[in-house]
């Protein structure tokens, strides 16, 4: 398995996550990407997070887990959580996945309402 550390922007802020690879994964090939979110009390790096980005890199998926804005590496204020912050920083991890390497999410645009 391969993972890396990446940031990425949200609304002016720096956010933290990791990249997970699967191996095996040749130079022009297409995997779906996927997200993993943290809950609340938690960030990236606990124990659900964590294990859930595993099984879906040895399915075979590109995975970004991250930590939201206020939570664990990522910048902002801590313990001010706000929902619609949390979509706009999932709706730009989303983004920031759609642009890497390897990834496709035509999967997701088709099922898409």
């Amino acid at each position: 398995m391969a993972q890396s550390k990446v940031t990425f922007g949200s609304d002016g802020l720096t956010l933290a996550g990791i990249l997970h690879r699967p191996r095996g994964l040749k130079a022009g090939e297409k995997r779906p990407g996927m997200l993993v979110l943290h809950g609340f009390g938690t960030s990236k790096d606990g124990s659900t997070p964590l294990k859930a980005a595993e099984i879906l890199e040895a399915l075979g998926y590109i995975v970004l887990r991250f930590d939201m804005r206020g939570c664990g590496e990522s910048g902002g204020e801590r313990a001010w959580i706000l929902c619609q912050d949390q979509v706009r920083d999932t709706s730009n991890a989303l983004t920031w996945l759609a642009r890497q390497p390897g990834v496709d999410l035509t999967w997701y645009e088709q099922a898409a309402p």
